[in-house]
């Protein structure tokens, strides 16, 4: 499908070169794509930066489909993995993106092959785009089929009947959503036309038309962007919270649960603790901006410097696949690893039981993924709920929210299939 993206660059060889290292970055060297961004991007202008954060989106979205195109016009797979990237690059352009004229989208191509130095290659990329100008090969590769094997066999046993549309769901774009932090902000959101997302305080869809970075009160802090889903936890451990104390976020950057505990538990100290330096940095800019001051340390979250019993709360948003969030990182479906699991699992276990250590009785405890693998979820709860006979689950409801199905045990899923990133959040309580 013919997708716009944006228009032509100012720098045509530029943007696709930063293409290619990023291609490089995630696929092979298995590296966020964000910092890729980052790193390659840096140097371009705003609109070449654009055109390449595009491209790469395309390439990763459409991947297999692209591959399957490749292999339908060669006797042999090409062995060479940058060859291979820049045919990807080429026939994204040329099939998916309607802002590249065709002889545009051939030329710079083949010039980016030449330029890295595959002049033996530049002959049969130039041919094959061709070819594929002439024969539009299809690019409907159903999503079912375009995940890897693992994966695709992981979801079919977790969801059953719905694998079909949540594969589809999970290449589908997705929508901005944003919280805003005052009445004043919620207004400004009205006004251009963005909707509140029922059941779910403070948060509202954006327009098609608005951005991350035009979103109403962004810069002045009253807003915050973060997806709807990604807004359930910080709500159900409030709603939950019985007890005085302070509250612990633990894997808190880049900050957005903080600032919602925050603005939810005025009066509490909320603790903000990550292992991640960087990404520390990010929530501390972040809660400058709001006008907030969390306790910030970096901490291994397995190892945590408190005593027993410290806190009256904990928000846990555990490390895992991050396999809801592909709507807006389609990479994350070629780079993570089934072997990734393995050692995700013992990072959830320690983790959650770290974090029930550091809980005071008649504390409440959040765990939450971004993932769609139950095992990371409904699963790995299950499992740490028949180590802990102090551990008691509690339901949570939160008035209602339409596109939240109800898990075992009083959990919340949220499904891409709903319009929001893939979720698992449930709450217990210390006894």
């Amino acid at each position: 499908m013919i997708q716009t993206a944006t228009q032509m660059t100012q720098n045509p060889l530029a943007s696709r070169h930063a293409a290619l290292r990023i291609l490089e970055h995630v696929l092979d060297r298995k590296q966020p794509l964000d910092d890729g961004l980052d790193v390659y991007g840096v140097a371009l202008s705003a609109q070449d930066r654009k055109f390449a954060h595009a491209l790469v989106g395309l390439v990763f979205r459409h991947l297999s489909a692209l591959d399957k195109a490749t292999n339908g016009m060669l006797d042999k797979p090409i062995k060479l993995m940058r060859a291979r990237h820049i045919l990807r690059i080429g026939l994204a352009q040329l099939l998916l993106m309607d802002s590249v004229p065709p002889f545009a989208a051939i030329n710079t191509t083949v010039e980016l092959a030449r330029t890295e130095g595959l002049d033996n290659f530049a002959g049969l990329i130039n041919a094959l785009l061709r070819r594929a100008s002439r024969e539009k090969p299809k690019m409907d590769l159903p999503a079912k089929d375009a995940l890897p094997d693992w994966l695709a066999q992981k979801l079919r046993l977790d969801y059953g009947d719905d694998f079909p549309d949540l594969a589809e769901a999970m290449y589908a774009r997705a929508p901005l959503f944003a919280r805003a932090r005052d009445a004043a902000t919620a207004e400004a959101f009205e006004k251009i036309g963005a909707d509140p997302f029922t059941g779910v305080a403070g948060c509202w869809q954006m327009p098609p038309d608005v951005g991350p970075a035009t979103v109403p009160g962004l810069q002045k802090g009253t807003a915050y962007v973060q997806d709807g889903a990604a807004q359930i936890p910080a709500l159900a451990l409030a709603s939950l919270l019985k007890t005085d104390g302070d509250v612990l976020d633990l894997c808190a950057a880049p900050g957005g649960k903080t600032a919602q505990l925050m603005d939810l538990l005025p009066g509490r100290i909320v603790h903000a603790v990550d292992s991640n330096p960087r990404r520390l940095q990010t929530l501390e800019e972040n809660m400058t901006r709001m006008g907030l001051t969390p306790t910030v340390m970096q901490a291994d979250g397995t190892r945590l410097p408190y005593g027993d019993g410290t806190f009256a709360a904990v928000l846990l948003d555990a490390p895992c696949s991050a396999l809801g969030t592909t709507r807006r990182h389609p990479e994350l479906v070629h780079v993570r690893l089934e072997s990734d699991l393995e050692s995700l699992a013992l990072l959830q276990r320690d983790m959650l039981a770290e974090a029930f250590r550091v809980l005071k009785k008649g504390g409440v405890l959040v765990y939450a993924v971004c993932s769609l693998l139950k095992a990371e979820g409904e699963r790995r709860t299950e499992k740490f709920a028949a180590k802990t006979p102090s551990a008691k689950r509690l339901t949570i409801d939160l008035g209602g929210i339409p596109v939240a199905r109800p898990a075992d045990d009083g959990a919340l899923r949220t499904l891409p299939i709903d319009g929001m990133d893939g979720f698992y959040v449930t709450a217990f309580i210390k006894e």
